[in-house]
């Protein structure tokens, strides 16, 4: 696909209406790619451009890479995956690969999420953990577990407000450490996300698990609003 090259080019271009016609083609032409191969063939085109370099130097504009990068969230399968991962090395870039990287259904990419997490930034680690919280697996549960000790209490809540929504017994052990420690805020968060979990596990079919925690949260401290989602989740169990 040589018109790919020319097209990302023109998305860094100082001329916006060239600029805004590149995108417009691209776009286009990634929106009519209906069958797998042709859209694997044009995925692949724009991951060669993103990762392209011209004297050990990135052979396109940050701005073209961006947008590559938003098409690619489209388009990207596993074979594009590892030019996902190079781009999380990039601080300018990262936010947009992990976004590209969330809309890949596949173990390659859950497996680059959650290497992501062994980089800093709480903005950029929030993101990593929420997606992972739609995510399944025992190596998502491990790095969840690991995010909800996190110093940030942002990256920390978001883990484990992530934890409620997989269906893992042990989950509750981390969650409910949580409602004992940190600020007011943090811990009716916790709480919240308590109540979530046992419905998580309820819906799956775990309604002892389920149940052990409704009755936890019914004889804690939790707040009133908690507590009678607890006492009302029993009844309907009994």
């Amino acid at each position: 696909m040589y018109f790919v090259s020319e097209l990302v080019a023109q998305l860094g271009s100082d001329d916006q209406v060239k600029a805004y016609q590149a995108r417009q083609k691209l776009a286009d032409t990634v929106g009519r790619a209906a069958k797998p191969a042709e859209q694997n063939e044009l995925a692949t085109a724009l991951a060669t451009e993103l990762t392209a370099k011209d004297k050990d130097k990135p052979k396109h504009s940050l701005t073209a890479r961006k947008e590559t990068l938003k098409l690619l969230s489209v388009a990207a399968g596993d074979e594009q995956v590892p030019a996902l991962v190079e781009c999380l090395k990039d601080l300018e870039l990262r936010m947009q690969a992990r976004w590209a990287l969330e809309r890949i259904p596949t173990a390659a990419a859950t497996a680059a999420l959650v290497k992501a997490l062994e980089q800093v930034g709480p903005e950029f680690l929030t993101g990593v953990v929420i997606a992972l919280g739609r995510r399944t697996g025992a190596d998502v549960v491990a790095a969840l577990h690991k995010a909800a000790q996190d110093a940030d209490d942002e990256v920390r809540l978001a883990a484990i407000e992530s934890l409620a929504n997989l269906a893992e017994r042990s989950n509750d052990d981390v969650i409910a450490a949580a409602t004992k420690t940190g600020s007011p805020r943090a811990r009716a968060r916790a709480q919240k996300a308590r109540v979530r979990l046992a419905e998580t596990l309820r819906n799956a079919g775990q309604k002892d698990a389920a149940a052990a925690i409704y009755k936890a949260i019914a004889a804690n401290d939790a707040d009133e609003p908690q507590k009678k989602a607890a006492r009302l989740a029993l009844e309907q169990l009994t």
